[in-house]
């Protein structure tokens, strides 16, 4: 059994580290010591039975995550068995595991980060987003069968402001172009 001790002066940053380690897998926060933040190490062998100290819920909330291995997202199916599956260039492909073709009730794609950050989408449509996990974690409903999910961290009115910012340079540049007047006097 391990533990994980988040320490630091920035508060920003130390808040921005503890939902980073709060999201992985295998991780159950245990509170604030003398120290730091402290989370608890659980094992591939560890039995979720709600030993001292697990207060995460695992065995009430299929979603929670019944696997020991860290992954920034997994696939949790209808019966709580979790599989982590790997992002490649904001890509996940949900196929190769166990929980890819299953096809009894809903398989969730749970992220470790907090909800309404990311948005998913398969063949160009937009996965419907589930209650978040823990309260905070992002997950998405997956489409049956094994599938190809495209994520993206910008959010939709993020191209718009964009393209306004640069309109607004834009003008700047040209108002800022002395301009002579017509003839001398």
């Amino acid at each position: 059994m391990g533990f994980v001790v988040l320490t630091g002066d920035d508060a920003d940053a130390v808040d921005a580290a503890a939902r980073s380690v709060s999201g992985a897998t295998g991780l159950t926060r245990l509170g604030v010591a003398d120290q730091g933040l402290l989370w608890q190490v659980s094992t591939a062998e560890d039995d979720g039975s709600g030993e001292a100290g697990d207060d995460s819920g695992a065995a009430d909330d299929p979603a929670a995550g019944a696997s020991a291995e860290v992954s920034r997202a997994r696939v949790v199916d209808a019966t709580g068995a979790s599989a982590p599956v790997e992002i490649v260039d904001g890509t996940v492909e949900v196929t190769g595991s166990p929980l890819a073709a299953s096809g009894e009730g809903p398989r969730l794609l749970v992220l470790a980060e907090r909800a309404g950050v990311t948005t998913a989408h398969v063949d160009g449509r937009a996965l419907e987003e589930a209650d978040p996990v823990d309260g905070w974690a992002q997950a998405y409903v997956l489409p049956g069968g094994e599938v190809s999910v495209e994520l993206s961290a910008s959010p939709v009115w993020y191209r718009v402001v964009v393209v306004c910012g640069w309109i607004l340079v834009l003008m700047s540049a040209v108002v800022a172009v002395p301009i002579g007047r017509g003839g001398r006097r």
